[in-house]
């Protein structure tokens, strides 16, 4: 909260980066109705914006229906006007910052788990998955290390072990990296108020490299050629595909908010589900290439002799 980023990060920061990022909002407020039609989508960028929206009588007020706000990554004015909008446990928000699987004992920042019923009661929830990244050189997978530290939140990108191969023997060429990501969901009780409020915290998205493959697939079915269909998934960042498929959730999706709030979810955990089945079938893809060598080992060709003693 002093810094507005991870402790980690803010030794090495000079002062004007630090207000920077403690200031950093993208914020997008989705206001759904009971008719089940698209939301209403205002984007604010500036948290003076944010903190005079989440101050105007019609926000002080419950949404009619359902309101949903996206965050890109977070700060300290982002955390501080909507936990303090709404009574936000702080941990929703610790939560959402690191990215670790394991500490060494000497680390200060542990987040030990909840007890499984403890963390049952709770109104929040994190989801880990990894985003698979194609870089073509080495200098662009060095560049996006270096924008991951430009994010507040604590990301990691772990390389492919062959890229480790080609550069001990000097043959540098294209590489797959996963990119450690998290989400984070929060939901008001719903004996707060009568309208559902749910916030949803998602990771800003690399500006090098390229989705591996292109990309997970359209969540959306392929319109008619009858229809006059214009609006595609941007497919730029994670945030304003969230945003799109929020806004193009079904009649049925949006009317089954009221009974179960986590329906607002449903956007980022099918683009999650997406991610991990992308790194499932590149873990295929290279688990294929590995028979495909164990088999010519058997019999191998002058080519395949060649190939098999570079691996």
């Amino acid at each position: 909260m002093e810094v507005g980023t991870s402790p980690l990060k803010w030794r090495d920061l000079e002062q004007s980066h630090i207000d920077e990022r403690a200031m950093r909002t993208n914020v997008a407020i989705l206001e759904f109705s009971a008719s089940g039609t698209s939301p209403e989508m205002e984007i604010l960028r500036n948290s003076a914006d944010l903190r005079r929206r989440l101050g105007e009588t019609d926000l002080i007020q419950d949404p009619s229906y359902a309101r949903l706000f996206i965050v890109e990554d977070l700060s300290r004015d982002v955390i501080e006007a909507l936990g303090f909008k709404y009574d936000i446990d702080p941990l929703y928000f610790r939560s959402q910052i690191s990215d670790y699987l394991w500490h060494k004992t000497s680390d200060p920042w542990v987040e030990l788990h909840d007890l499984p019923h403890v963390a049952s009661e709770r109104n929040h929830y994190n989801m880990r998955y990894m985003r698979p990244r194609y870089f073509e050189l080495e200098d662009s997978l060095k560049v996006a290390k270096t924008q991951l530290g430009e994010f507040n939140v604590l990301r990691r990108l772990d390389e492919d072990l062959s890229w480790y191969v080609r550069k001990k023997k000097k043959t540098f060429g294209p590489t797959v990296g996963l990119v450690r990501s998290k989400t984070s969901l929060w939901i008001r009780d719903k004996s707060v108020g009568q309208g559902v409020i749910g916030i949803l915290v998602v990771d800003p998205t690399l500006k090098h490299g390229h989705p591996l493959w292109g990309g997970p697939r359209n969540l959306k079915p392929c319109p008619s050629v009858r229809t006059n269909h214009t609006k595609f998934t941007p497919r730029k960042t994670l945030f304003e595909d969230v945003c799109y498929y929020a806004c193009t959730m079904s009649q049925d999706e949006i009317k089954a908010i009221r009974e179960q709030p986590l329906a607002m979810a449903l956007p980022i955990i099918s683009l999650v589900a997406a991610e991990w089945m992308s790194v499932v079938s590149y873990i295929i893809s290279g688990l294929t290439d590995i028979e495909k060598l164990a088999r010519s080992s058997t019999s191998p060709s002058s080519s395949d002799s060649c190939l098999l003693n570079d691996a």
